[in-house]
């Protein structure tokens, strides 16, 4: 890295050369050479048509010896300083923190519903066997009897299965080919084995 040459210009005044390593940012230029950010105003540093980033260093610029960078002053629109980017959100906070409540509520209330619609077909399929209200009845009553026994030394109640004893071992019903009229046709239904 070197020092370079930099000449630095307002619009209608002849450039002031300064000399500067072209590792340094444009601020650091701008600082050597004496220009001041008045109040109420942004700088802008232009090199062949392009605006720079005051932030970044003259070599990623590309900027080499000789070569002259224009400074302009551009006058904030209501003359205050610049605003950050949280108090420009905070102006419009409330607004956007509404809209992204519903949308949070309304993602919650559909994953409530498709929880509750699992739980529905659960005991629905539960529904379809013989020994659902057996099932049921000591479910609840193991409930009843933990939440009735509140003391703690006692053990956790579990299901009496009991009625286990009650329930056939036979095959379960399967898709297949029956034979019709010495051919085999395709079931549309259940047929047992």
């Amino acid at each position: 890295m070197e020092n370079i040459r930099v000449g630095i210009a307002q619009a209608a005044q002849l450039p002031s050369f300064i000399e500067i390593h072209n590792s340094s940012t444009i601020l650091d230029a701008l600082a050597i050479a004496g220009f001041k950010e008045a109040p109420g105003t942004d700088l802008l540093a232009i090199h062949r048509g392009r605006t720079l980033n005051l932030f970044v260093s003259l070599h990623a610029h590309g900027i080499k010896n000789n070569d002259r960078i224009f400074i302009l002053q551009r006058r904030r629109k209501d003359g205050s300083r610049k605003k950050q980017f949280l108090e420009s959100l905070s102006q419009r906070a409330p607004s956007v923190i509404e809209i992204m409540n519903r949308k949070r509520m309304k993602l919650n209330t559909e994953k409530k519903a498709e929880y509750y619609r699992i739980l529905d077909l659960m005991y629905n399929s539960w529904e379809n066997y013989k020994t659902f209200p057996k099932m049921l009845e000591d479910l609840l009553k193991g409930q009843e009897m933990h939440h009735t026994n509140n003391s703690s030394n006692t053990k956790q109640i579990g299901t009496n299965l009991d009625f286990m004893s009650e329930i056939s071992e036979e095959p379960l019903p399967s898709l297949g080919f029956v034979q019709s009229n010495g051919r085999n046709v395709s079931t549309c239904g259940i047929a047992n084995d």
